[in-house]
Parts: structure tokens; C-alpha cells; sequence
């Protein structure tokens, strides 16, 4: 999601299905001269939500954020029982 003044609908739409939610806020963003304020007050509300936080630098090479939501989905799937293996032969 982009941080515009149309972000705080689509996150109410997440927070009343009773989602839970992953944020990485990139900020700085990758065009930014400097981190960002929070001006649209969204940091409370997804706070007050089941969230997990974290705040990156977004012109820092993505690879390590990345690898870093591929083992939060894959920590979540496994101890849901998700995560299944075929055997090879």
C-alpha cells in the first residue's frame, strides 16, 4: 500500500474483517531525503490492530526485507500445521 490520504479505507476494511497484519514501513521510502513523519495518524490504529511492526529503510537493497517476510509467512504457515512436503524418491 502506498501511504496516501486512500490508505486509512483500505486498512478499515482489513481491521474490520478482523485480519491480522504485516507491516513493513519503508521509511525512508526509496525517493525520500529523509524519514518520514507519520501525518496521517495510521500508526495507532495498526498498532491497536494484531499486527506485526517493522520499520526498514526502504533504499537499502531489498533482498534481507524480503527474506524477512518469506520467514515471518513461513513461521506462520508451519505452526498452523500448513506447510506440507512430497516424497521424492
Amino acid at each position: 500500500m502506498q501511504y496516501t490520504d486512500e490508505v486509512g479505507q483500505t486498512l478499515a476494511y482489513f481491521m474490520d474483517q478482523e485480519f491480522s497484519l504485516y507491516v513493513q514501513w519503508l521509511n525512508p521510502g526509496y525517493s525520500d531525503q529523509a524519514p518520514a513523519f507519520d501525518h496521517l495518524g495510521l500508526v495507532p490504529r495498526i498498532l491497536a490492530a494484531r499486527t506485526a511492526w517493522a520499520i526498514r529503510n526502504g533504499r537499502v537493497d531489498a533482498d534481507s526485507r524480503v527474506q524477512e517476510i518469506r520467514e515471518f509467512i513461513y513461521g506462520w504457515a508451519r505452526y498452523r500445521n500448513l506447510i506440507f512436503t512430497t516424497a521424492t524418491t
